[in-house]
């Protein structure tokens, strides 16, 4: 990426203006493959010492907490009360260069372009005055947060759907037919709790990573069995559920309604149809 970053320029330039992106690059590809290893040397150094401003930004990073999505899709307001969020050594050096960079550039993105090798550049001395900066504005977002109150926000609760009795079981992966056959074993070794059920599955994880195709074989087989067996059981509740009276559900019985009781002094008339008594 460093060598791509510091040619693309050169090669864009090289081909006529209606080229495609994908073509330059793949050119600046073609023009690394066939780079000398010595010249490759410095890009590899860059790149190494970008990692490393990487790893140092995270050490001190405090990631945003996460905002409950609200239904009607729109983004959640940020409240303007809430402490605003410490900087990075790599944002102290930012805030410090980027009003005299702009000057020089259009674009913000080549004015982040530059500071971003000056950083690289950067002694590991000098890194230690914004290392400063940054620890001092953590320390300040820490106080501020003890202090803060989140506003309360009322949401509606979402009703989860019922799950239909008479759809099929999903089907079921080689990775877990082998974890409810492997997981009892392990398990015997660690506390039923909630960091161990971690642990476990960490281990179950690497167990199947380093098992080879013979000892994978018997699970995929039984997967394929439980794909047929899936797509049966599909076919039949489909053919079910397209019945009308599946989809209606069946007919509610209704009570029979009580015969009225007969007038007293009223004589019921006698059936035609019915045979005289024998005399």
């Amino acid at each position: 990426m460093v060598f791509v970053k510091e040619n693309i320029k050169a090669v864009a330039d090289s081909f006529p203006k209606d080229t495609k992106r994908s073509t330059i690059i793949k050119n600046c590809g073609e023009r690394w493959r066939k780079l000398h290893a010595k010249k490759k040397e410095y890009f590899v150094g860059e790149a190494a010492k970008d990692k490393e401003r990487f790893l140092e930004e995270m050490e001190s990073y405090v990631p945003p907490a996460p905002e409950p999505a609200e239904k009607t899709g729109k983004r959640r307001k940020k409240d303007p009360d809430a402490p605003k969020r410490p900087l990075t050594a790599y944002m102290a050096f930012v805030s410090d260069h980027q009003q005299r960079l702009a000057k020089r550039h259009e674009l913000q993105k080549d004015v982040m372009q530059e500071i971003g090798a000056l950083w690289r550049k950067t002694t590991d001395k000098d890194k230690k005055k914004y290392q400063k900066k940054a620890d001092g504005d953590r320390e300040r977002y820490r106080i501020e947060m003890e202090s803060y109150v989140k506003p309360e926000t009322h949401q509606p609760k979402s009703k989860k759907e019922k799950k239909d009795p008479l759809k099929p079981k999903r089907v079921m992966s080689a990775y877990a037919f082998f974890v409810k056959e492997k997981r009892p074993q392990i398990a015997q070794k660690y506390d039923n709790n909630f960091e161990n059920g971690k642990k476990i599955m960490k281990e179950l994880g690497a167990a199947w990573a380093e098992a080879g195709k013979k000892d994978k074989k018997k699970f995929v087989d039984k997967a394929a069995r439980d794909k047929i067996r899936y797509n049966n059981q599909m076919e039949r509740y489909r053919s079910l559920m397209a019945q009308p009276q599946a989809k209606k559900g069946p007919a509610k019985k209704g009570k029979r309604g009580k015969k009225a009781p007969a007038k007293k002094g009223v004589r019921r008339k006698a059936s035609p149809n019915r045979r005289k008594a024998k005399v």
